[in-house]
C-alpha cells in the first residue's frame, strides 16, 4: 500500500509540474485546484490498487462514461475542472489527439449546460434543497450571535473550555463575514493576517505594510476599537486593486447593520484572551487559523468545511460559497440601487461591473411611485 501511495505523488508531482510548464503565469489558485482534478480523476477511475499512471489510452477512450461517474457526485461546475483535467492528464500522458477532441467536445457540451442554466436564472435542484432568503440568514445569524456567541461573554477565565469557545466563535465569525457583509471567495479571509495599531497611529495601512497578505487591521483606540480591512491578494485582485473597507462601532457597512463590527470585536477581544490563557508571547498572525496547528492557517477544504458545517447547525442549511454568493446577489438586485452601489458591491465580492445603457437611464430614489404621481394629477384636476 505504501508502494502504491508513492507512486501515485510521484505521478501526480510529475503532471502537475508539466502544468506549470505549461501554464507559467496561472495563479496558484489555478494549480491547486489542478491538484483537486487529479485527486478526483484517481477516485473516480481507479480502484485501491491502481493509480492513474497504471492505466493505459484505452481507459480514456470513452470520455462521457467517466464524466458520468463524476457528475451525480459533484456539481457541474466541479465536473466541468473535472473534464478539464482529463485533458490535460491525457496530453500530460501523449494520448491520441482523437481522446483529446472528444475531451473538447465534452467540455463544450458541459459549459453549454451551465450557461443555459445561467441564463434561465433558475435554481438548481442543490440550491433549492439548500436556499435561504438573505433577511431570514442574516435574522438566524444575529439571533445565533444575541444568545449562544455572547453567552456568558465576557468569559471569565476557567469558567468554559477555551479551546471550544474559541472554535465556536471562529466558525460563527467565518460565516458572518459571508452574511453580514456582501460574500467574497473564500481566499480573502482564508489568508487573511491580524495587525495591531495604536490610536490611528498608521493613517494608511495598506500603504504601510507588504502587499503579499490580506490584512485586518485593528486600531486600538482610547474609547474603542476600529477595523480595517485590506484585501490584496485575490482572484481578480490583477484588474480591480486593492479593496478597503472600515469598520466603526455603530455604523452599518454594505447594510449589515453594524453587525460585522460588533461579531469580529467579540471575536478579536476572545482571540487575545485565550492566547493569554495559553500563555503564548505571540498571537497567531492569520484571523482564522488551525486550532489543532500553532503556525498553520486553514486549508480551502478546512475552510469550506467549517463554513457548511456551521451553516447546517445555524441555519439548517448546506451553505456554500457559492450559494451564499448567489442568496446575496439575489436579495441585492431587488433593491433600487444606483450604478455606484453596484459597482461598490461588485468589487468588494470580486467582480467587475459594466454598467448597461439602459441602466444609464435609469433613476432610482424619487421617493414617489407611479400611483401617488396620478392621484396627485386627479386631486388638481
Amino acid at each position: 500500500l505504501k508502494q502504491i501511495y508513492t507512486l501515485t505523488y510521484i505521478d501526480m508531482d510529475a503532471f502537475l509540474e508539466w502544468y506549470r510548464q505549461q501554464n507559467p503565469k496561472k495563479s496558484k489558485s489555478t494549480y491547486d485546484a489542478m491538484k483537486y482534478n487529479y485527486i478526483r480523476i484517481r477516485k473516480t477511475m481507479c480502484c485501491s490498487e491502481t493509480d492513474l499512471s497504471d492505466l493505459n489510452e484505452d481507459d480514456f477512450v470513452d470520455i462521457n462514461s467517466i464524466v458520468n461517474k463524476i457528475y451525480p457526485e459533484f456539481s457541474l461546475n466541479t465536473t466541468i475542472q473535472s473534464c478539464l483535467g482529463i485533458k490535460y492528464y491525457c496530453l500530460f500522458r501523449g494520448f491520441k489527439e482523437g481522446i483529446i477532441k472528444d475531451c473538447d467536445s465534452c467540455l463544450k457540451t458541459l459549459i453549454k449546460d451551465k450557461n443555459e442554466i445561467i441564463e434561465k436564472n433558475e435554481l438548481t435542484d442543490n440550491e433549492r434543497d439548500n436556499w435561504v432568503d438573505y433577511p431570514v440568514l442574516q435574522e438566524k445569524m444575529k439571533q445565533y450571535h444575541q444568545y449562544t456567541i455572547r453567552k456568558d461573554f465576557p468569559v471569565p477565565d476557567g469558567m468554559v473550555d477555551m479551546d471550544k469557545k474559541l472554535q465556536q466563535m471562529r466558525n460563527f465569525t467565518m460565516l458572518g463575514m459571508y452574511t453580514f457583509l456582501p460574500p467574497t471567495r473564500i481566499g480573502n479571509y482564508q489568508k487573511m493576517v491580524v495587525r495591531y495599531t495604536q490610536d490611528g497611529n498608521i493613517k494608511k495601512p495598506h500603504k504601510s505594510f507588504a502587499k503579499k497578505h490580506n490584512y485586518l487591521f485593528i486600531d486600538e483606540g482610547d474609547k474603542y476599537r476600529d477595523f480595517t480591512i485590506v484585501f490584496n491578494q485575490y482572484k481578480t485582485a490583477k484588474h480591480l486593486g486593492q479593496i478597503i473597507v472600515k469598520l466603526e462601532k455603530g455604523k452599518s457597512v454594505h447594510g449589515d447593520g453594524g453587525m460585522t463590527y460588533e461579531m469580529l470585536d467579540d471575536y478579536v477581544r476572545f482571540r487575545r484572551q485565550y492566547f493569554k490563557s495559553m500563555t503564548r508571547t505571540k498571537q497567531h498572525p492569520y484571523l482564522f487559523f488551525n486550532l489543532n496547528s500553532q503556525k498553520e492557517m486553514l486549508t480551502g477544504n478546512n475552510y469550506t468545511g467549517i463554513l457548511q458545517q456551521t451553516a447546517k447547525e445555524i441555519v439548517g442549511k448546506k451553505l456554500s460559497v457559492n450559494l451564499l454568493r448567489h442568496i446575496y446577489i439575489t436579495h441585492f438586485l431587488k433593491k433600487e440601487s444606483s450604478i455606484q452601489d453596484k459597482t461598490i458591491i461588485a468589487e468588494f465580492m470580486g467582480q467587475g461591473y459594466t454598467p448597461t445603457m439602459l441602466e444609464k437611464y435609469n433613476r432610482v430614489n424619487l421617493g414617489m411611485g407611479v400611483a401617488e404621481e396620478v392621484d396627485k394629477i386627479y386631486d388638481q384636476m
